[in-house]
């Protein structure tokens, strides 16, 4: 079994960023040390639900990559 990013729930409820700028607004004080690796289990995680038919790739608000829950 493939556990999920906990920041997926909070990523599909926000505003339609990339993963990197919601990242930079949600982690703090070591964890920001890290980013570049919640980035990439937040993406195999949403890649995943897009693979699914969960998710969908859209365009974030500046034109970058972004994932919405699929309506």
């Amino acid at each position: 079994m493939t556990r999920d990013s906990q920041y997926v729930d909070s990523y599909l409820n926000g505003p339609a960023y990339t993963v990197g700028t919601f990242l930079k607004y949600t982690l703090a004080g070591k964890a920001a040390r890290y980013m570049g690796r919640y980035a990439a289990a937040l993406t195999r995680s949403l890649e995943r639900r897009v693979q699914t038919g969960e998710v969908i790739v859209a365009t974030s608000i500046r034109g970058g990559r972004a994932y919405r829950r699929a309506e």
